[in-house]
């Protein structure tokens, strides 16, 4: 690789190393390592793909070695020292290694002063408390209500995060509300004096621990997070300068014997295993120090970053810096041999997190200042926090935007910043009164100026009476009149550093996985993203060009004006009559110069007499399907063909807007000329040439619109669906005395009701939340359309008519526009180099609406065509100062991105959320594979080969149902219809039409489905469909819908297996059927191995027989979804044992025990877990084994349904999907909250129906068409369409 320098050498590790792991190797003099030990570096896929592939490897395949570090070294894991660092280099990166993105760097206990040390041991030891209260589990309450046990920290009962003995105690954030703040558990009120002690000695250590060991790695870093955090405040946490932790977390781990399997999972909950922080902040890195308290000889541990494959040992003061966004985890300190059971009491790993949530680095969060009256409280919001504070404005009239009506200047911004004093020093009243903060009021009201009606700058003068502290000599009388003030506008400098920040956010961010695979931030190979530095923008088309020196037409010359000072000349103005006899060169409108970037061309106005659309109209137009459509048709009346919906797809003719020009054509349908559809070309304008998917439409792939036509048919249907019909208003009021009811009133009778009703103002929430989801597709369609609509009028449709009156070729009068015009071609000619133009003057009703325009020294050309681009070029400057169009190339590719889609797609495709994502994200770069960038209406000379550009595909089936429920919705005609659903099912014909044709397709698939299974199984009969086909014979257990013809089940029901008549009801034969579900489930031995064991001994030793096979062949951790690190053929011997305890009611009757109490045997609904890992789904599938062993009833309709609202799994997904049961909620953690049981129990009967009836009645014996079969069916089709296998 190009990458790789000449001297730099490869890392050889001492034992195989995974093949998927990155090679690493040492560069000697890394520009970005300073520090004593070796840096590293590995070479980074940056591509999307490459990037996918490493978070699938972190996700699936890589482990944290749970051993020693033998074991850790012997897996080709790296093992970092005191001073090494780790680098990500792209390929295209340099040698030098200058791109390099830091991954892990490593300190050790010498970074740290002594001093430092000694108040962390101190820290540490306060809050574990004396050795002798200690445990090795969290405390437990006596009958007394004492807390003993655990560790004196964790008697306060601080606040645990992730489940396990994890406590947060720096600031916290709630994401629901976008607050952030210091810790509940912290409160001054709540706690004594030595808990805000040790809770303030440990922050400050950790964080001072954290500050001086980021400081020691990249210099580049700091210097940006420094930025961020005085761009927007960011409180320092813990010690003065903390600019890049706003969080920390303890987190304690008890040891564990070396010959015991136990993880840290057991203990501190899902921090103990591989995770990923993904609420951390991806331009921010995370620091972890180890301050355990082990007796000498125990093993500490050890800390891994999965990839690229490296670790350290924890030792005492090892410090590591990592971004929380790479998978990591630990291993638990392993016990010696030797170690007493006193030693094993006490001892405890203790690490110290320090780590940058996303919620607190980033300017979205609100901060609770202080307490106001009557237990309000003062925030900063977003608004206020970002660099460039936005203007607010609310319903009710306020002192700030309303004051000037009645309240002079002065006396008007005095009151304000008076007010803000007395704000300011009710807050500061809240702090410790040790700390005696003070502020001087004549200074801080002297701070304050404006600009006064004379246009002198004064300032706000002092309160003689008012709060605060002044000196006792301090003047009443002061001089307010500023003559001399030098203050400059942070604006510029703000904005160039926040640019700054962003640079290198998105380049750090895009070194990691999981950043990019979230689309938290675009991959480098998607932007082209560089190292940071800016990129030359091309000059912008509304700034006028620099043209050669030439003498032009002799013109009249215009006087100066009065306040010309040197060069410059600065004119009102003056608008004059344009004479209709001149013609400066021949009539024909003809396009630009060939050396401009963008085409302008010529369009007919409309007359300025027709009654101009009102606001409301303009809204209108944006928001209907057809609005591009209308909108052209506006800009040229004349034209015959108007509007049309962009969904039509009958054949086109071109028609030219204006006669002579080719710039702007425009299709008419053929069939009906009222409706023009201005984006479909004809059917013989289509090239032949078919070419790859363009890079501005390459995210929006088949499976993304499938998986958004389907968010959309769910939040639809759960509105159709929906019975609670709550006002919001009347939700909100109710939540908001319930909080207050909880909050202050806990145990108080008339609160405790208060919780039933809350349930239903959490539901009617969530019903808007679903309403909200099509509502914000249908905003974001509006925002793309309005900015591109805005932007075609300034920069094509202007500039055309521009060139038509310079022409002489406009058949209309606009006079506006002529007069801006004339002032720009005298101020062209008089020499002039700046100007004041004022859009009252020139007749537009904007009042105090005026731009400078600097138009340089260069003179008039002589040639016409280039003056008639600098007057058109300087008119839309000026246009687009007046009507403050935004800055910037990044805005006009925006437009031109929307353009081409409404011309080669349609309006339908705006309503995507994945065309809002590449909106937001679009640069110039995207459009290299198009040719030039002209805004003409001729379909792209290029298209592509793929579905979204076929008006017949389903893709575009699909995109125009989104937007035609979306549209519904809008318009209200899709609303609650609970009136008429029965059975929980909502009929066919309720739904809108775009929603019943994707349940019909859904249906049919299924039917489909069952029907080719049947004729491969039972008729070997070759399908059409060849991937299901070679799927049933390659993994028949997988995707065969009839539960007792998959092979595996054909090897358990053998005669001298579990279930055979003379092991049926013995201890043995159902120890045997446990373990066939519970540990051997899926693999190879369940299809090869015995089926019969005499007891957990002879299991092992059958295990034993199958030769040196890896440990996935006995048990798969993942057989029934998600991995279960805690499944392993060891459950074998407790299984087993509690087989000699618990004794199932099928071993001493002769006859069928009921479905449900076999059942509850596996699976008891409360107390400890009678099989542990034995789930529901496990539990079931043993039960309806026995169903087939004739030992244990068949379940009833209504018992299936339960058990399929129960497990919640691939039958309710098949439900679901099939519209038999209303959409179900997404929780917070992404799983879907279980149905209920009613609807199950309906829905379950219409798909016992359908599958039925897709099997001649006399083959449902053989086939066993049942209703465990019918559970199964569903199940595998939900897999057949996950792996897509079906097409629906």
């Amino acid at each position: 690789m190009n990458c790789v320098g000449p001297n730099d050498r490869k890392v050889v590790f001492p034992s195989a190393r995974l093949d998927c792991l990155p090679d690493i190797y040492i560069m000697l003099d890394h520009p970005k390592h300073s520090g004593h030990g070796r840096a590293y570096y590995f070479v980074l896929d940056g591509s999307p793909a490459g990037l996918s592939r490493i978070l699938k490897l972190e996700e699936n395949v890589l482990r944290v070695p749970n051993g020693s570090e033998e074991d850790a070294i012997a897996k080709g894991y790296l093992k970092l020292e005191d001073g090494d660092i780790i680098f990500a280099r792209l390929a295209s990166s340099p040698q030098t290694g200058e791109k390099d993105v830091a991954v892990v760097w490593v300190n050790g206990r010498d970074l740290f002063s002594y001093a430092l040390r000694a108040d962390t041991v101190a820290a540490r030891d306060a809050l574990l408390g004396p050795k002798e209260l200690r445990s090795r589990t969290e405390p437990r309450d006596t009958q007394d209500g004492v807390r003993i046990g655990g560790t004196a920290w964790e008697r306060t009962n601080p606040t645990k995060v992730r489940g396990g003995r994890c406590y947060a105690f720096g600031m916290s954030f709630q994401s629901q509300k976008s607050l952030c703040s210091p810790c509940a558990d912290g409160k001054v009120k709540e706690n004594d004096e030595a808990t805000l002690k040790m809770r303030a000695e440990l922050i400050r250590v950790t964080t001072a621990m954290a500050v001086r060991a980021i400081r020691s790695g990249p210099e580049e870093i700091m210097e940006h997070l420094d930025i961020n955090a005085e761009l927007l405040n960011i409180p320092s946490v813990g010690v003065n300068g903390n600019s890049a932790f706003a969080a920390a977390q303890l987190n304690l781990a008890p040891t564990r014997p070396s010959t015991s399997v136990e993880t840290l999972q057991d203990s501190m909950g899902s921090a103990g295993e591989a995770h990923v922080d993904s609420d951390d902040s991806p331009g921010h890195y995370s620091h972890m120090a180890a301050v355990s308290d082990l007796p000498e000889g125990f093993d500490p541990g050890r800390f891994f970053v999965l990839y690229p494959g490296v670790f350290i040992t924890l030792d005492p003061f090892s410090s590591v810096c990592f971004s929380g966004l790479r998978r990591h985890g630990s291993s638990p300190p392993i016990v010696p041999p030797a170690a007493t059971a006193d030693e094993l009491s006490w001892a405890t790993r203790v690490t110290l997190i320090s780590y940058p949530p996303k919620g607190m680095t980033g300017d979205f969060q609100k901060r609770p200042l202080g307490a106001l009256g009557l237990g309000n409280v003062l925030y900063t919001t977003p608004e206020m926090i970002t660099p460039e504070p936005k203007r607010l404005s609310c319903n009710p009239s306020t002192f700030a935007e309303d004051g000037r009506v009645i309240i002079p200047r002065l006396s008007l911004v005095a009151f304000l910043a008076k007010s803000f004093l007395t704000v300011v020093l009710c807050i500061l009243a809240q702090l410790d009164p040790l700390i005696g903060v003070r502020v001087d009021s004549d200074a801080f009201l002297g701070s304050f100026s404006f600009a006064n009606e004379d246009g002198h700058r004064q300032r706000v003068g002092p309160w003689r009476l008012g709060p605060g502290w002044r000196s006792p000599n301090a003047s009443n009388e002061s001089e307010n009149i500023l003559h001399n003030s030098d203050l400059v506008s942070q604006k510029s400098l703000v904005a160039d550093q926040y640019a700054k920040w962003r640079r290198y956010y998105r380049f750090y961010s895009a070194h990691i996985p999981f950043a990019v695979c979230s689309g938290s931030v675009p991959a480098l190979e998607e932007d082209n993203l560089d190292d940071g530095e800016d990129e030359v923008d091309p000059p912008s088309p509304s700034r006028p060009r620099k043209v050669a020196r030439n003498a032009g037409p002799s013109r009249t010359d215009l006087p100066p004006s009065n306040n010309q000072t040197g060069g410059n000349v600065e004119l009102e103005f003056t608008p004059r009559n344009r004479s209709k006899g001149k013609n400066k060169a021949d009539s024909r409108p003809g396009p630009s110069a060939p050396n401009k970037r963008y085409k302008k061309s010529p369009l007919i106005d409309s007359d300025d007499s027709e009654p101009r659309e009102d606001d409301s109209d303009v809204l209108y137009l944006a928001w209907s399907g057809s609005g591009y459509d209308k909108l052209v048709a506006s800009f040229g009346r004349d034209i015959a063909a108007t509007s049309s919906s962009s969904r039509n797809t009958r054949s086109h003719k071109r028609i030219d807007l204006v006669e002579g020009t080719k710039d702007c054509p425009m299709i008419v349908d053929d069939d009906d000329e009222e409706t023009a559809d201005i984006y479909a070309p004809a059917d013989s304008e289509i090239p032949a040439h078919r070419a790859e998917l363009p890079t501005y439409i390459k995210s929006v792939t088949s499976t993304v619109i499938k998986s958004e036509y389907n968010e959309t048919h769910s939040a639809a249907m759960e509105i159709l669906t929906d019975s609670f019909e709550v006002p919001l208003s009347e939700s909100m009021n109710a939540l908001q005395a319930y909080h207050v009811a909880i909050t202050n009133r806990p145990l108080d009778v008339s609160s405790v009701p208060l919780l039933r009703s809350s349930w239903v103002g959490v539901s009617a929430l969530q019903a808007s939340e679903r309403a909200n989801s099509l509502l914000l597709r249908k905003q974001r369609s509006c925002i793309m359309f309005t900015a591109y609509t805005s932007w075609l009028w300034l920069h094509v449709f202007i500039p055309q008519h521009i060139h038509a009156i310079l022409n002489e070729t406009n058949t209309v009068s606009v006079a506006w526009l002529s007069s801006l015009i004339d002032y720009v071609e005298c101020l062209r000619e008089s020499g002039a180099v700046r100007a004041t133009f004022s859009a009252q003057s020139c007749g537009l009703d904007l009042p105090d609406t005026q731009c400078v325009i600097d138009f340089g020294t260069d003179d008039v050309p002589d040639e016409l065509e280039n003056y008639n681009e600098l007057v058109a070029d300087t008119v839309v400057e000026v246009l687009g100062n007046w009507l403050a169009y935004p800055s910037g190339e990044r805005v006009q590719y925006q437009a031109y991105f929307v353009h081409v889609l409404l011309r080669d797609i349609g309006h339908d495709i705006l309503t995507l959320d994945a065309v809002w994502k590449i909106y937001q994200t679009i640069n110039r770069r995207s459009f290299l594979d198009l040719g030039p960038l002209t805004f003409d209406a001729t379909a792209s000379p290029v298209r592509p080969d793929h579905p979204i550009f076929d008006s017949q595909s389903v893709e575009r089936k699909n995109i125009g149902d989104i937007a035609s429920v979306v549209e519904r919705f809008v318009s209200g005609q899709l609303v609650n219809r609970t009136d008429i659903i029965s059975n929980n099912v909502l009929p066919v014909d309720v739904a809108p039409p775009q929603l019943t044709g994707a349940m019909n397709r859904r249906l049919s698939s299924l039917r489909l489905f069952v029907s080719d299974c049947y004729l491969v199984v039972f008729k070997g009969i070759r399908i059409p469909n060849d991937r299901l086909y070679q799927a049933l014979h390659a993994r028949p257990d997988y995707y065969i819908p009839f539960r007792e013809h998959a092979p595996t089940r054909d090897h358990m029901r053998d005669p001298g297996g579990p279930f055979g008549p003379s092991h049926l009801r013995t201890t043995e034969g159902l120890f045997s059927a446990i373990v066939g579900r519970a540990i051997t489930f899926g693999t190879g031995f369940s299809r090869t191995g015995k089926t019969l064991f005499t007891s957990a001994n002879d299991f092992h030793a059958a295990c034993g027989e199958m030769g040196d096979q890896d440990d996935r062949f006995f048990c798969d951790p993942a057989a029934y979804g998600r991995h279960n690190h805690k499944k392993t053929t060891d459950l074998a011997d407790i299984y087993w044992s509690q087989l000699q305890q618990y004794q199932w009611p099928g071993l001493s009757c002769d006859g069928q025990i009921p479905f449900m109490e076999c059942f509850r045997f596996f699976k008891p609904p409360c107390g400890p877990a009678r099989f542990p890992e034995l789930g529901n789904l496990a539990a079931y599938l043993l039960t309806a084994d026995y169903v087939y062993a004739e030992a244990v009833c068949p379940p009833t309709e209504d018992e299936m349904g339960h058990m399929v609202q129960l497990l919640n799994k691939g039958a309710t997904n098949a439900l679901e999907f099939m519209g038999f049961i209303p959409a179900r909620r997404t929780n917070p953690s992404g799983s879907k909250v279980k149905p209920s049981v009613r609807s199950c129990v309906d829905g379950f009967h219409r798909a016992v129906t359908e599958i039925a009836g897709c099997i001649d009645e006399s083959e449902h014996t053989t086939v066993g068409v049942d209703y465990i079969m019918a559970e199964h069916t569903l199940c595998k089709f939900t897999r057949a369409i996950s792996d897509r296998l079906v097409s629906v």
